[in-house]
């Protein structure tokens, strides 16, 4: 079995593995609901510097997918 290594999933495949963790942290969220009210401030610091890695990882490969797409387009 190879866990480390590159996958390829569909738009559809992501957009449902997106809303399955989205229902368990509501879950985990609704179970464990003093525990998250305490600690808002932290999770929402853990989101924040998440989103922010995600959009710093992202940003580069989008310019990067459409130069190389625009330049094999006009030859």
């Amino acid at each position: 079995m190879k866990l480390f290594t590159t996958y390829t999933y569909s738009w559809l495949e992501l957009s449902i593995f997106k809303v399955a963790l989205l229902l368990i942290g509501a879950l985990v969220g609704a179970y464990y609901s003093e525990f998250v009210l305490t600690n808002v401030v932290l999770l929402s610091v853990i989101a924040a510097v998440t989103s922010v890695y995600i959009m710093y990882v992202s940003w580069p490969q989008m310019f990067l997918d459409n130069t190389a797409n625009s330049n094999s387009q006009s030859q």
